[in-house]
């Protein structure tokens, strides 16, 4: 079982060193009357005064010693929780903005780019972990003063497979951190050097030559057969989990249907980064609340328990594509506070919905795998599988809490190039389904905070208030522990590093954004 707790001490702490905290700083914080929201013991710690120095939390009491010139703030009773970490993103993307339309809208992407660490901010998050980004991306990023802490995964694709297999054939092979398959060698390019490729190859030149703190291998066989992708047995996977436990990294698979859940358990992947929504020939199974899982899906969910395996279940994946069909969301304040007015007016218009039109045209040509993948024949209703998919992740989620099964916080933000998984906003949400599948509030905290801090070798950075983290932390005005709603209307401040950012003057309606044409 992967240890919960590791801290590389090459590439994490590499990454640690050059993501520190500025050597410019404000004075001394210290917060007086907080109301601690300690998402360990579930319970609200009154009265408290937190002292930040140099960016970190430097002590938690009822009277610390206050340093000299500190800047003294009175929360008057608020709550102070840590901020929120999602461990799954994709940042610096197209805007949902297809390819060929990016030319003629560059304006749009780049508001869209300068906005969206404010907007992950806004909603709370001050930690993200990418799960394929570059070191350049990521130091870019860390380099801004209103931006969220970001991490990243290495993506290590397998020969021919999602991840690689929409990339033009022979330049697709030129990833250094793709993992050969044995059995595709004559695919290869003349002179390929198939031992530079092997899982232990591939894990330490990423060890090596990268800030990630974990890697990403795929087992997408194609979406329900949408795609022929190769896929690695198990145990070349089990080679790449036990090179990067070896390394330090974090592994973590992507894996949505029932085959390549099997192949991640198989293998011994601590990390599922998707919910299992392709349940393959239990397509068939009923999908009613409270009934009995197939006992094929029973049985994996059991021996995952047994691994101490953790799931990121990702449900924006699924909602993203139910909410192409609620147009008022882009009327909506929470948009408005989120997206560059010009942006959300693009999406409007005939161009901005051409990702709802692939999607309806994929689905009118392949009624057999829409009528495979539902289990029945379709009715035609819009947005019919998806509403499936999200029908089989309340039971998957039903059956992880019935056996313990860790789901870690992560919103796959944006899952798909499309206006539905605004950043930030698209984690709110993510919270809220949550809930609606059956979590407590305080469950959904624990995943954003402390779960995925001790998951991920974070837990001497951030995920909790005390001594010696950094000082990445919310205010509030109501108690997170009741409702979740509190992030949509009750957040009043987010602390970053100890400096100070009141939540209105992220939002676009303050950063001029909302001006953009």
């Amino acid at each position: 079982m992967f240890p919960r707790s590791i801290v590389s001490m090459t590439a994490t702490a590499l990454l640690l060193a050059s993501a520190s905290i500025p050597e410019t700083l404000a004075q001394a914080l210290v917060l007086t009357h907080a109301r601690i929201v300690d998402v360990d013991a579930g319970r609200i710690r009154e009265g408290l005064t937190v002292v930040v120095e140099d960016g970190r939390i430097r002590a938690v009491g009822e009277a610390p010693d206050i340093p000299a010139g500190a800047e003294i703030v009175d929360l008057e009773g608020r709550f102070l929780m840590p901020g929120l970490i999602d461990s799954h993103v994709h940042v610096n993307g197209s805007a949902g903005i297809r390819g060929d339309q990016i030319a003629a809208h560059r304006d749009l992407v780049l508001a869209y780019r300068d906005q969206e660490p404010r907007s992950y901010l806004y909603w709370g998050f001050t930690t993200l972990i990418d799960l394929n980004q570059d070191d350049a991306t990521v130091r870019r990023w860390n380099a801004r003063e209103a931006a969220p802490w970001l991490l990243a995964c290495e993506g290590a694709p397998y020969t021919d497979g999602y991840g690689m297999a929409f990339n033009p054939d022979p330049a697709r092979y030129d990833d250094p951190y793709h993992i050969v398959d044995p059995d595709r060698l004559d695919h290869l390019p003349a002179g390929f050097d198939a031992g530079a490729h092997t899982p232990e190859a591939v894990i330490e030149r990423i060890r090596f030559d990268t800030d990630a703190i974990c890697v990403k291998l795929y087992h997408e066989p194609g979406f329900a057969g949408l795609f022929d992708f190769n896929t690695a047995d198990s145990q070349t996977l089990r080679r790449a989990v036990e090179a990067a436990e070896t390394a330090g990294l974090v592994p973590l698979i992507h894996a949505n249907s029932l085959a390549s859940w099997e192949a991640a358990e198989a293998a011994g992947f601590p990390v599922l980064a998707h919910g299992l929504w392709h349940w393959d020939d239990e397509n068939g199974a009923g999908t009613d609340a409270g009934a009995a899982l197939p006992a094929r899906i029973a049985a994996l969910l059991d021996r995952l328990a047994a691994r101490g395996a953790s799931i990121q279940l990702t449900t924006r994946v699924i909602g993203g594509e139910i909410d192409l069909y609620r147009p008022e969301l882009l009327a909506g304040d929470s948009m408005a506070h989120t997206l560059p007015a010009g942006l959300l007016a693009w999406y409007a218009s005939p161009q901005g919905g051409w990702f709802r039109e692939e999607l309806e045209t994929r689905i009118a040509e392949h009624p057999e795998i829409v009528a495979y993948f539902l289990g029945e024949v379709p009715s035609g209703e819009p947005a019919e599988t998806s509403r499936r998919a999200l029908e089989r992740l309340v039971r998957l989620n039903e059956g992880l809490e019935a056996r313990g099964i860790e789901r870690l916080f992560a919103s796959d933000t944006p899952s798909s190039p499309t206006w539905t998984n605004p950043p930030g906003l698209n984690g709110y949400w993510e919270m809220q389904q949550m809930v609606a599948m059956g979590m407590s509030p305080l469950a959904v905290l624990r995943s954003a905070t402390v779960l995925n801090a001790d998951r991920f070798g974070l837990a001497g950075e951030v995920g909790r208030i005390q001594p010696g983290l950094r000082a990445n932390l919310l205010v509030l005005d109501r108690n997170p522990l009741q409702s979740l709603d509190v992030f949509d209307d009750g957040l009043v401040e987010i602390i970053l590093d100890g400096q100070r950012f009141p939540r209105a003057l992220l939002s676009t309606m303050e950063t001029g954004q909302q001006d953009t044409d």
